[in-house]
Formats: C-alpha cells, sequence, structure tokens
C-alpha cells in the first residue's frame, strides 16, 4: 500500500472535507461535545450552522467558533 489512501483505494470513500467544503448543522452546540465538534468542524474548512434553545447562548457560541446561529425551538 502506497501512500494515504493506497493504490486500490476506492475514491468514493475519501472524507468530504478533501472534496469540498461541507455543510453542517450541529443542534445543542452553545457548549460542551456540541461546541467543540463545532469548533473543529470550523477549523476544519466546514461551514456550521449552530442551533440551540436559548438565542443568546447560541449566538454566543456561533461567534466565539465563526459558524452561524439557528434557532431551534
Amino acid at each position: 500500500m502506497s501512500g494515504a489512501w493506497g493504490p486500490a483505494a476506492d475514491p468514493r470513500r475519501r472524507p468530504v472535507a478533501r472534496e469540498r467544503a461541507a455543510a453542517t448543522l450541529i443542534n445543542g452546540a452553545n457548549r460542551g461535545l456540541g461546541f467543540e465538534v463545532a469548533r473543529r468542524l470550523v477549523a476544519a474548512g466546514h461551514q456550521v450552522w449552530i442551533g440551540a434553545r436559548d438565542d443568546a447562548r447560541g449566538q454566543q457560541a456561533a461567534d466565539m467558533v465563526g459558524a452561524r446561529f439557528v434557532n431551534s425551538t
């Protein structure tokens, strides 16, 4: 096997981030695990929308990671 994918690798199985920017909606991402996932996806070049029941906390989290906020209620 040569390289990260090997000579017989199926190109359809490559991660989306290598092909194009992905769009992701994460509900409950104003803190905890959801917040960390949103932060890492934005850093990887994804377009991220954060959903949260609390408008103020959701908007604050979106601003902190560079995502967009969507009210999920």
